[in-house]
């Protein structure tokens, strides 16, 4: 399915078992005259633009012999309330479109996208408060509403929920999670995944699904599985068109990016606008960047970056592998990425690096065109993976860096060298100190380091040199460079180089000989 199908909330139903003559196999049409984009929670099925409930109707309660896991009841007692449906208004009429003896059929399935939204903090997203698309957390639960064709049995039916992602979903690899909805008092386990019914009233099954700290960061996939307790050969699927976009979690203690001041939140996370500074130490400049993390298709460009990485979907809840991953995907060097450097000073064929403004374009531009955007430099490289670490969910911020080193060979040091008579011979030198240089940090912990070492993490998306074959660098502990320990991954020599190496001058007495005449240990 390509990307630009996912704003219509509909989907397709197909089924192992037993179809009623007459009626097709499919759940919901996206050509059906009912359809809209953007859905809710009557898009794409009829009848569902009024509602026949009158205010005197009750229910019986759940644990009633009788009640049928909540079908419509005149002498019953308690009061229909569901989440998302207000008290005292019309429902859509379940129970006239399906026979009662047929496999349960879903009508349609409401993500509660914006309800959901306010308590997972995406609720500045416009794909979730324009076009309805489910941007959730992991970590925490979030509201999902089921309405089927008939009323549910609760002896009878069973309803399950499988969620995939990726090109090849495995349960092996927990990229394929297949869960039953339990039943309202069980108890969801928060570190791993879970559904259970929140209120159910006929065929509308309001439910609260659990989605673990560590899992797949992306574009995932949902089916509805249902069939009868007593035969399990025969399922009727219907698949989501709609699926939900699930995020990094610096809200919750369990994920591995958490951050506890709200403050930093606010900045590190939810704040799109900043300035990138550059110049010199002795003579500071700043631009303003629009970072736009909440801008139409910049998230979705974010997660395409890691769909077309060398990352396998199994890894995409590690945080430390992501952000190496972005470091290098941002460039383009070696992996057709996002942005393309350019230091030549000709600018031909692309945008000079001083004209960018912001994230956004660059990020629409390549989810459109799917080829390297013309130009960039440290600042711009810098500027767009902020945005991608925010969007993604992860604490980022641009850091600046004056007087910076480049060493080519990871000695730690930057070496001049000079002939007998002391002629600077500038062929053999390969290091060299910039004014300035812009990456970035972003803020995880380090459980494959030792205590201490977590926190912000050091990456660098200008492509300078390659680490383990590829242009990158990071995620490195901003705690082990200050401490001067090197021997930590990821690319600890370059960085800790960048902000503390040597000068070593050299006197090159022949081709063969060199000797050292001086050292700056200050830079």
């Amino acid at each position: 399915m390509s990307r630009s199908a996912r704003y219509t909330l509909s989907g397709s139903s197909s089924s192992s078992g037993r179809v009623q003559p007459g009626r097709t196999q499919s759940g919901s049409s996206a050509d059906s005259p009912n359809s809209r984009q953007y859905g809710g929670i009557g898009a794409l099925v009829p009848g569902f633009s009024s509602w026949s409930r009158r205010p005197a109707e009750t229910f019986k309660p759940l644990d009633s012999p009788d009640s049928g896991l909540g079908s419509p009841s005149r002498g019953g007692t308690g009061i229909f309330s569901c989440c998302g449906v207000p008290v005292n208004k019309p429902r859509p009429t379940i129970g006239s479109g399906q026979d009662q003896s047929a496999i349960l059929e879903v009508a349609s399935v409401d993500w509660e996208a914006v309800i959901n939204a306010t308590d997972h903090h995406t609720d500045q997203f416009d794909a979730v408060m324009d076009h309805q698309i489910p941007v959730i957390r992991r970590g925490q639960t979030f509201k999902l509403t089921v309405n089927f064709k008939r009323a549910v049995i609760g002896h009878r039916d069973n309803i399950r929920l499988r969620f995939e992602f990726g090109s090849h979903p495995s349960i092996v690899r927990g990229t394929r999670v297949v869960e039953q909805v339990m039943g309202k008092d069980e108890t969801l386990v928060k570190k791993q995944w879970g559904a259970k019914v929140r209120t159910l009233s006929g065929g509308h099954v309001f439910m609260t699904v659990m989605v673990p700290a560590d899992c797949a960061v992306g574009y995932w996939k949902l089916s509805i599985l249902t069939n009868f307790k007593e035969d399990t050969s025969k399922i009727q699927t219907f698949s989501v068109d709609q699926g939900a976009y699930v995020l990094f979690n610096p809200w919750v203690k369990e994920d591995i990016v958490y951050l506890e001041n709200e403050k930093d939140l606010k900045e590190y996370v939810l704040n799109d606008m900043g300035k990138i500074y550059c110049g010199t130490d002795k003579r500071l400049r700043s631009r303003a960047w629009n970072y736009g993390q909440f801008e139409d298709g910049v998230l979705e460009a974010a997660v395409q970056l890691l769909d077309n990485s060398r990352l396998d979907a199994s890894a995409r809840g590690n945080a430390i592998k992501v952000v190496r991953t972005i470091s290098a995907v941002v460039n383009a060097p070696d992996d057709n990425g996002l942005l393309e450097g350019n230091w030549s000073g000709n600018y031909e064929g692309g945008t000079p690096p001083t004209q960018w403004q912001g994230s956004v374009q660059i990020l629409t531009e390549w989810l459109k065109t799917g080829v390297p955007v013309r130009y960039g430099q440290c600042w711009v490289f810098s500027g767009v993976t902020t945005t991608v670490l925010r969007a993604l969910g992860i604490p980022g911020r641009s850091v600046t860096n004056f007087a910076s080193a480049h060493d080519t060979n990871a000695n730690i040091t930057i070496d001049y060298h000079y002939s007998e008579t002391y002629e600077k011979l500038e062929d053999m030198d390969v290091d060299s100190i910039w004014n300035f240089h812009v990456w970035n940090e972003c803020w995880m912990d380090r459980p494959d380091l030792p205590a201490g070492h977590g926190g912000w993490q050091a990456i660098d998306a200008t492509p300078q040199e390659t680490s383990e074959g590829v242009y990158r660098a990071g995620p490195c502990s901003v705690a082990a460079i200050r401490k001067g320990e090197v021997g930590f991954q990821y690319d600890a020599p370059f960085i800790f180089a960048e902000v503390n190496a040597d000068i070593v001058h050299w006197m090159c007495e022949s081709e063969n000989s060199l000797v050292k005449l001086e050292v700056d240990c200050k830079g």
